[in-house]
């Protein structure tokens, strides 16, 4: 009985052991990453994958947003950012004292959550630990996943709680799911799939209460917005602004469809997507019909040019879908029975996980460029070959220099707007700058606009001198017609290269361009659309 009780104790002991091993592995390897994306004195970009950048304007201002969301209430009426999302990544970077790189670092530990989570649905769903390991391990080191979950997008929120309803729907613990999944469309909007699909099922099994917790949360949000914030209209309509400049623009909405397959893997979908249909999978059945919304409501929004293709977008699928890999591995493995046969399917399902690998690997940019000239050439770039461990070699980088430069071009913005009462707006185009501006030294009556397309960019569609862009204020969005600036008059400082010649209030800082403008308000603008072909040729 004695020798029993050790041997329990010492595989408890073991078990904890590479428990505590693998989470502070994953935890230094993404912290890791971080650090060499967006550390603290140098950028590699490296986080050019599946055929798009993900740190890029879209998450500096996010991130911006973040440090205002215990200074600005109004930050949580702006459906740019939604208020919990909002909310996590003000608290993170409240925590990491709004250093851009720890805040960042601790997107880690949901990371991490994330992972072990969608394992051990995988192990309550009745998987074997093998497919329920190599799975989870899809997931751990899948670059567009750990990239977006290292960001502040709302999808790296989104994704953890899809990953913790997956958990409590294959534990059955409904209400707590319930309010989960309730949760979601206060981070992103397109989880509403994941609240109406709870809701079928809840009305079926005539649960009330489930039926509560998972509408809830939204309907208070959509109460208060009524209510006590900035309406219906406000809410939405800086929306349908953006969207008539991006249509006009011609070069953002729309895309081929067959993008998909950058991210979703064809043979992937052929295994994952069968096997959310098995018994087994059934709990987890509304979050499978969360992802189907992702996915047809984007693949419609693109067909018809209201939408881009960004591969983030459909971040919220590859949980599910990894655990509909690990229900159809461990489903073919025991059609297979014991014996030879049982070993050949194992080689084979390891293998497929191998292909999985590759694809990962692939759909990182240079790694890509890189198979593409080995395949065309038959040997290695004479860089590659020369220097193959030198990160250089593959990657581009903002070196020191370029980004205290970026440090040194918000400080020197930062200067103006204390010194200057005069200026109500701060522009910028120049979106790295956004990850160096602090929130508490911009005068509260400065509205920072986060520009709608550079200067060059917008102006063969804009009649006038105008701009525009959108701000966390009630209206959210505003166009701007610009002159000379004059005394009395509002002014705008626009950060970003405008290309404008001999402009006589034009400074530059390290390289970035500063330009002063008499500024106004304006409720519309005359929009000419152009085509992309236009684009092109101009």
């Amino acid at each position: 009985m004695g020798e029993h009780v050790l041997n329990d104790a010492v595989s408890k002991t073991r078990t904890n052991f590479w428990f505590v091993f693998l989470v502070v592995s994953l935890i230094a390897f993404y912290c890791g990453i971080a650090w060499l994306a967006r550390g603290e004195y140098q950028w590699w970009y490296i986080d050019f994958v599946a055929d798009a950048n993900v740190y890029w304007g879209d998450d500096s201002y996010r991130y911006f947003l973040a440090k205002t969301a215990f200074r600005n209430p109004d930050v949580y009426w702006f459906n740019f950012v939604l208020p919990l999302a909002v909310f996590f990544d003000g608290v993170l970077t409240t925590i990491s004292n709004e250093s851009l790189y720890y805040s960042r670092a601790l997107k880690s530990f949901p990371l991490v959550l994330s992972v072990f989570l969608v394992y051990f649905t995988c192990l309550k769903l009745d998987v074997k630990r093998v497919w329920a390991f190599l799975s989870a391990g899809m997931l751990a080191f899948f670059p567009l996943y750990v990239f977006v979950s290292l960001s502040f997008y709302g999808e790296s929120w989104l994704v953890f709680f899809i990953c913790l309803a997956l958990f409590l729907l294959a534990d059955k613990k409904m209400r707590a799911a319930a309010l989960v999944i309730g949760l979601m469309p206060l981070i992103r909007g397109e989880s509403i799939g994941f609240v109406a699909s709870f809701s079928l099922f809840a009305l079926l099994q005539r649960d009330r209460k489930l039926l509560f917790w998972a509408l809830a949360p939204g309907s208070i949000y959509f109460c208060l917005i009524t209510t006590i914030g900035p309406g219906l209209q406000n809410f939405l309509g800086w929306r349908l602004n953006v969207a008539d400049v991006f249509e006009a623009v011609g070069i953002w909405y729309g895309g081929e469809i067959e993008r998909v397959f950058d991210v979703l893997y064809l043979p992937w979908l052929l295994i994952a997507v069968p096997a959310l249909f098995l018994k087994e999978a059934r709990p987890i059945w509304p979050c499978a019909i969360g992802a189907f919304y992702i996915v047809a409501r984007l693949l419609i929004a693109v067909e018809l040019d209201r939408s881009s293709l960004e591969p983030r977008f459909f971040l919220g699928v590859i949980p599910v879908l990894v655990v509909g890999l690990a229900l159809g591995l461990n489903k073919l493995n025991s059609f297979c029975g014991s014996g030879q046969k049982a070993i050949c399917c194992r080689v084979m399902s390891v293998g497929f996980m191998g292909l999985l690998l590759f694809l990962h690997v692939s759909s990182v940019h240079v790694a890509n460029e890189l198979i593409d000239y080995v395949a065309r050439n038959g040997e290695l770039p004479p860089s590659v070959a020369d220097a193959p461990l030198e990160m250089g070699t593959y990657f581009k980088k903002a070196d020191s220099e370029t980004v205290a430069g970026y440090r040194e071009y918000a400080e020197i913005a930062m200067q103006m707007l204390e010194r200057n009462p005069a200026v109500t707006t701060l522009m910028v185009s120049e979106s790295s700058v956004l990850y160096f501006l602090d929130p508490k030294r911009i005068p509260r009556h400065v509205k920072v606009v986060f520009a709608l397309f550079g200067w060059p960019t917008l102006r063969p569609v804009m009649e006038g001198d105008v701009t525009t862009g959108y701000f966390p204020h009630p209206p959210f969005s505003a166009y701007f017609a610009l002159g000379l600036p004059k005394e009395g008059e509002s002014l705008l400082l626009y950060l970003d290269d405008m290309k404008v010649e001999k402009y006589p209030y034009h400074w530059i800082v390290k390289g970035n361009s500063i330009y002063l403008f008499s500024a106004k308000e304006i409720e519309g603008a005359r929009i000419k659309k152009m085509s992309k072909d236009d684009y092109l040729l101009r």
